[in-house]
Order: structure tokens, then sequence, then C-alpha cells
């Protein structure tokens, strides 16, 4: 799948969808130049290199319940450096991961996360540029806030919600910025262990297609998964008192 998104996004509708992220950077900061197709065109390429390039960080189905839970009680706390695993990257999950996305309408069909990326951008490296992705695959649209939507083809994954943040600034609700917040905090925690893989042989054929050369994953679960039921009510009973999560 990261293979397919990298070459997905040095594509045509790979662009589209760095146009439509362009469009709300400008609505928000109409200091920044509106987008333009070739540039739109030059920086899904660049994406599709961070991509290709970032080690793939990929979560176990009860490391995505723990993960869940967590976040749920994760206070709104500006987004450091150092909450970043690497400056670009990648989370596939090994199941989607439900989100609210309006905390103001929590009855509306939740946002059903599959992978997450980010990359650092801007002269100094300060900029964040989050996306959720979705589970889907044929055509959709793609487009955030009252800017216009752009039809694409999703190869498998389709672009979510977008979180746009400076490195210190206020989270203010974005989703992703608090989700590579937890799961950085969880990958540090005791409760975590990981290993690294280079993936199948078939895996790394379609990579390579994609100009991955050395393709990793990076695999983070539960390193006592029997305990799992345990710690995720703990996780809960944090949530139900109000306190702030332990990871912060």
């Amino acid at each position: 799948m990261q293979a397919t998104l990298a070459r997905w996004l040095s594509a045509k509708d790979g662009a589209k969808c760095a146009y439509a992220v362009g469009e709300l950077i400008h609505s928000r900061f109409p200091a920044v130049e509106p987008p333009d197709w070739e540039r739109a065109k030059r920086e899904a390429s660049s994406f599709s290199q961070s991509i290709a390039a970032a080690t793939l960080v990929w979560c176990d189905p009860p490391m995505v319940d723990m993960w869940a839970a967590a976040a749920d009680s994760y206070p709104d706390e500006p987004l450091e450096a150092h909450q970043l695993l690497d400056p670009d990257g990648i989370v596939i999950l090994a199941k989607p991961l439900p989100r609210i996305l309006d905390a103001g309408q929590p009855q509306l069909p939740k946002e059903q996360i599959s992978a997450i990326t980010w990359s650092t951008t801007g002269r100094d490296g300060s900029t964040v540029i989050l996306l959720t992705w979705n589970q889907h695959r044929g055509l959709d649209k793609v487009g955030w806030s009252d800017q216009p939507r752009h039809t694409i083809l999703a190869p498998g994954l389709s672009p979510s919600t977008l979180g746009i943040r400076q490195i210190g600034s206020p989270r203010e609700g974005e989703v992703a910025v608090q989700l590579l917040q937890v799961l950085t905090g969880l990958i540090r925690s005791p409760l975590t262990g990981e290993s690294e893989y280079s993936g199948s042989k078939a895996a790394r054929k379609v990579a390579a297609r994609s100009g991955m050369t050395d393709p990793r994953i990076r695999r983070v679960y539960l390193r006592h998964p029997e305990h799992a039921v345990a710690e995720l009510q703990a996780a809960r009973d944090v949530r139900a008192s109000g306190t702030q999560c332990p990871l912060a």
C-alpha cells in the first residue's frame, strides 16, 4: 500500500490532492500564493518521494485498540518536533481506527482511519502537513472546508482529514496531530515493542516499481497482548475520570 500510494501521488490524481491542499492553505493564509497546477505537480512528486523513502510504521490490531483508547484522553497540547517519529512518514493500521470527526456531533458517522501520512515543509521545516486516509477504491472527491472538490480515482486509500500545524502551535482539535502524539508516546512506553522487516519478496517487487529500493517496515505491537483488555480498561477509566492520559 505504501508503494501504491507513492506511485499514485506522483501521477495526476496525486497532483489533484496537492492542489486541494494548496487551496485550503491559501484560504487560511491569504499571504500564501494560490495554488497552480505546475507547483501542485512538483509538490505531489516531492511528497511521493518522501513517502517512498519513509520507514513504514505498521500497527497490529491490539495496538490499534490501545492507540484509540489512549487518544480519547490525550490533552490538546502543542505539536512538538520530538512527537514526530520521523520528519516525513507513513503509518498503516492493521484495521481501521474509528474517530469522531466533529466533537459537537458525536452521533455522525465516524471516520475510519486506515493510514496517516505527514510531511514537514517550509524553509525551516517547521510546518507539518498531515493527512488521514480511509480505505477506498474507485472514484472519490478530494477537498476540504468550503473549497472545491476534485474528482480522483483512489488506489485503495483516499485522503480524508487534513491538518496543517506549525511546530509549537496548539493542536486545536486536529485528529491527525493528536493521533501522532499518542502513537509516539505509546512507542516510547514500556507497553509496546517493535521489530523491523524488509517486507516479503512480492512486496519488494511492487515497491521496486515505485522506486523503493530498500523498503523498511517498523512493526509496533503491545509487548503483552494478553494484558490488552486490562490496559484498555485502564485507558478508558482515565477518560471517564477526566484526567490526562499518562502518555502526555
